[in-house]
């Protein structure tokens, strides 16, 4: 079954991948709000987590984010995207084969759903509640809509 990495786990993954970036020379391109100093806060791995969630639940590639950057005019998500392909490419280890962020959970189930018929145990759902839907994310929203689609009333 797939399992939920901890928060902390992301975290661990993100400082990892800050402190080998910062083991290097800054490129002379980078933006200069990130300096060295920044990249080092705690909220700044908060910030870089909160950004990678929002491009998964959203299907944004790391490609995709440094091409939004541009656009945009935002350096911050341009600088960001290798921090998140990094990112990807740690969930995706072998190791981690079936180990998943929330975000990625969430759109890998609702992926699944849409395309397989429901696991035996919630086969008989009859109705399913949402407290708070107006907080629920984009993925927790589509898997939301599956569920729906899927019971019959």
């Amino acid at each position: 079954p797939p399992e939920l990495i901890t928060g902390s786990e992301q975290d661990h993954i993100i400082s990892e991948l800050i402190n080998e970036f910062l083991s290097t020379d800054l490129p002379a391109d980078w933006p200069k709000q990130l300096r060295r100093q920044v990249m080092e806060l705690r909220g700044f791995r908060v910030e870089l987590r909160d950004l990678i969630t929002v491009c998964l639940e959203h299907r944004i590639e790391p490609e995709a984010l440094a091409k939004l950057g541009i656009e945009h005019k935002k350096p911050e998500w341009e600088a960001a995207a290798p921090f998140f392909e990094g990112y990807l490419k740690r969930l995706r280890e072998p190791a981690n084969e079936n180990r998943h962020d929330p975000s990625t959970l969430l759109t890998v189930v609702t992926e699944q759903l849409s395309t397989e018929a429901w696991p035996a145990i919630a086969a008989d759902l009859k109705l399913i509640v949402v407290d708070d839907a107006q907080e629920l994310t984009p993925a927790a929203s589509e898997l939301s809509i599956s569920a729906r689609n899927a019971c019959s009333f």
